[in-house]
């Protein structure tokens, strides 16, 4: 029962912990421009690996 719950308390911590870097994090293309721009273009913007690594480009920052 106690692992159990040490479980669930780690697993709620990060979530906890992504939600603030997200928050804190520097809004930038982690990939090749041309990359995030044929994302763009070819409106994959939503997709999980743009979100991560082209926000700048996808126009997904937090003002």
């Amino acid at each position: 029962m106690l692992i159990h719950l040490l479980t669930i308390a780690l697993i709620v911590h990060a979530f906890i912990q992504d939600a603030v870097l997200a928050d804190t994090e520097i809004c930038e293309d982690r990939v090749t421009p041309d990359v995030c721009q044929r994302m763009k273009d070819e409106k994959k913007c939503s997709r999980e690996f743009a979100k991560k690594n082209c926000a700048q480009t996808c126009d997904l920052c937090r003002e």
